[in-house]
């Protein structure tokens, strides 16, 4: 892809960018250190402006006034952290999901509700009253509980479980191993021993919500544990349970949230 067409698409994204240099054709997005002819680049941390000046790319993505090698073209761009996001997107796409159909080596209760343009892999079970909506892609190895209930667009990475009585709702994506609406730690002291609580609420994740691998978010022992709409999980999140996560939050990996917290919003 031409810069000149590189720029017009970040520009589409919403952001300024004007090219310095040559027009210069590139094909891949790589680190500085490891760029080299037809690849772009980005420097959005000044602690690697050594880096910078050693580069390889045929072009980088840069902020104003940010000196680049000879025979560098720079995409300048007040946020280069967004550009390349936006270059990464027009150069390489999003992630192509292997196409199963609904695979005959699924187990599919009768009872179970399969929106349209479903993609469910072998090996995957699927309990009964469970409603799937609209093009959503499940790998190998998942379990979804009787009346759990996914929106349309989501995606289920190998080995996911979805409790029973669960919500998902649209474009939502767990990683690996994560499970969701697992019973919580609810237990009653009685003299020296300790009781369990049946755990009868559930576990409600909102629209737009990304989940890292190995993650657990705990069942509410009454009502609803909730993560809010376009929050954001690393790996190894531990969700305790009735706790209230807010909207457009972001959690870096090997974050544990104790039950009943109520988290607000970004």
């Amino acid at each position: 892809m031409r810069l000149s067409e590189l720029c017009r698409i970040i520009e589409e994204a919403g952001l300024s960018v004007r090219l310095d240099g040559e027009d210069r054709t590139v094909s891949a997005v790589n680190t500085l250190e490891e760029a080299g002819e037809g690849e772009l680049s980005f420097l959005s941390n000044p602690r690697y402006t050594d880096t910078l000046r050693r580069t390889r790319a045929s072009a980088v993505i840069v902020g104003n006034g940010i000196d680049v090698p000879d025979g560098v073209s720079a995409l300048r761009c007040g946020d280069p952290y967004a550009a390349v996001t936006a270059a990464i997107v027009a150069l390489h796409g999003h992630r192509k999901h292997p196409q199963w159909g609904v695979s005959e080596q699924a187990v599919i209760d009768p009872t179970a509700r399969i929106g349209t343009d479903a993609n469910i892999a072998p090996g995957v079970t699927i309990a009964a009253e469970v409603t799937i909506g609209d093009r959503c892609t499940i790998y190998p190895g998942c379990y979804v509980g009787d009346g759990a209930r996914l929106g349309d667009d989501c995606t289920l990475f190998p080995n996911v479980v979805v409790y029973d009585g669960c919500e998902l709702g649209n474009r939502v994506t767990i990683h690996a191993g994560s499970v969701i609406g697992q019973d919580g730690l609810g237990y009653a002291p009685r003299g020296d021993k300790w009781v369990k609580i049946p755990q009868i609420g559930r576990t409600v994740i909102g629209d737009d919500v990304e989940i890292g691998a190995n993650c657990a978010i705990d069942r509410a022992t009454l009502g609803r544990t909730e993560i809010g709409p376009g929050t954001k999980f690393g790996n190894v999140i531990v969700i305790g349970h009735g706790t209230k996560i807010g909207p457009d939050c972001l959690f870096v990996g090997q974050v544990g949230v104790a039950g009943s917290v109520a988290w607000s919003p970004h």
